[in-house]
């Protein structure tokens, strides 16, 4: 609840954003209020963070799936901490950009 009140107060840093999308130990909610701040999510490495973040709820990871870069992909798609649907997706999508 308290790690939930400071994220939505807003005066936090981007990177203290980034160490709390990082942190593995952090609730979903905390997680999901960070994917919903517009400001904070156009940071690439918040959305890389929260990807990567075996407690990001699954519907935020697979919302970002598809703005990843080609090597982050690739880090995913090997990513064992994160649930398989992100794995397959992030390999399905390096799949379809390898075709074109």
């Amino acid at each position: 609840v308290v790690a939930t009140a400071v994220i939505k107060s807003g005066r936090l840093t981007d990177t203290e954003v980034m160490a709390v999308a990082r942190n593995r130990n952090v609730c979903d909610d905390v997680l999901r209020e960070i994917a919903r701040n517009k400001e904070w999510f156009k940071s690439y490495a918040i959305k890389l963070a929260l990807v990567n973040n075996p407690k990001t709820p699954t519907v935020v990871s697979m919302s970002i799936v598809s703005q990843l870069m080609p090597h982050d992909l690739k880090r995913l798609a090997d990513n064992r901490n994160v649930p398989s649907v992100i794995t397959t997706s992030a390999r399905q999508i390096l799949q379809r950009k390898s075709r074109h």
